[in-house]
């Protein structure tokens, strides 16, 4: 996703990813990268980024407007059919586990700034970025299908899949 960031992103400013010296590298590198003057510009996320603002960082854009994240939990279909009330229980404890953080928030946020080492208003920053869900939307299928359109147009993928067909029934709204 955050490739697709930063190729929205360029391309919203009239460029292509041959425009920049590109070097990818896992996020928490990116940032250190970015802080001891290795880099100009860095790909982070969530907590990296409040991280790296705190250390001086300026953020240069963000996913709004460019790209729609969409972050699942995917399975094979083998595991499913071998091993279905594993696969149920995941499901299960995912789904109480987001109920529970909903209905036990500011205990969920003191837990999160704790395990991140950030401050209360910044996990509650993460946590409106975030858009937790259990289930999928139409909307998230098309976004789905966006996201692999990317890969193919960028040479990550070689052939179009039917998304649809990766979905289970139980994942859908």
């Amino acid at each position: 996703m955050l490739h697709q960031l930063l190729v929205a992103a360029l391309k919203k400013e009239g460029m292509t990813i041959k425009d920049v010296d590109f070097i990818s590298m896992d996020p928490a590198k990116a940032m250190t990268a970015v802080l001891s003057g290795s880099a100009d510009a860095g790909l982070v996320a969530a907590g990296l980024i409040i991280k790296a603002n705190a250390e001086g960082a300026k953020t240069i854009t963000t996913c709004e407007g460019l790209v729609e994240p969409n972050l699942v939990m995917a399975v094979r279909q083998a595991f499913v059919d071998q091993y279905p009330e594993a696969y149920e229980r995941v499901v299960a404890t995912n789904r109480a586990a987001l109920k529970w953080i909903r209905e036990h928030k500011a205990e969920a946020l003191a837990m999160g700034a704790k395990e991140q080492g950030i401050s209360i208003e910044n996990a509650e920053k993460l946590y409106d970025w975030s858009g937790f869900y259990d289930v999928l939307t139409e909307a998230d299928v098309k976004g789905l299908a966006a996201d692999q359109q990317f890969l193919i147009d960028n040479g990550m993928m070689e052939k179009a899949v039917d998304v649809r067909s990766l979905i289970l029934p139980g994942a859908m709204k």
